[in-house]
């Protein structure tokens, strides 16, 4: 099964499309290499199993930051057994909540009356992006480039490695 396969099979699309599927056998991996080597001022749009996400993210670093999409339906929210509590602090309040190990940053701010903007709570959208300024993230996002790991965080996936975590909200 493959996902608008008979919509991009149209004629109107003959040329234009390349569709591949390798049946999960990795000896008929497609290569990404000769597609992805020129950005050619397009815009690249990517959703599927974490593997081939990950390779296409390792494949695109050289892409301008706004020219790379991803969807992820499911891979960034799953809570992983290593996940531990931690504190988040507001830095514009001072006040600190509890974010346990089975929740997000984003819940328990607004279970705590924070109202904050979202919309595909599972790390793609970039919605609710926010600056921390203290500690170190646990970053679980599809959306953020290295360079803007360095003071934003996901926050409706994204955890703590740190004990706590400062935001600046």
């Amino acid at each position: 099964m493959m996902a608008f396969r008979d919509e991009f099979s149209a004629p109107e699309f003959a040329g234009k499309v390349v569709l591949h599927h390798d049946d999960g056998d990795p000896a008929q991996a497609y290569d990404l290499w000769p597609v992805l080597e020129e950005p050619r001022g397009a815009h690249l749009y990517c959703c599927g199993p974490r593997g081939l996400m990950d390779a296409v993210r390792d494949m695109t670093g050289h892409w301008p930051d706004a020219a790379v999409h991803f969807e992820d339906f499911v891979g960034a929210t799953a809570n992983r057994a290593d996940d531990t509590a931690f504190t988040v602090r507001l830095a514009r309040s001072g006040k600190q909540f509890e974010v346990a190990a089975g929740a997000s940053i984003l819940d328990v701010l607004r279970k705590n009356g924070h109202v904050l903007p979202s919309s595909c709570e599972s790390g793609t959208c970039g919605t609710c992006r926010t600056r921390f300024t203290a500690g170190e993230p646990d970053h679980r996002d599809l959306v953020l480039s290295d360079r803007e790991k360095q003071n934003e965080i996901m926050i409706c996936v994204s955890r703590s490695k740190s004990g706590e975590l400062t935001l600046d909200i």
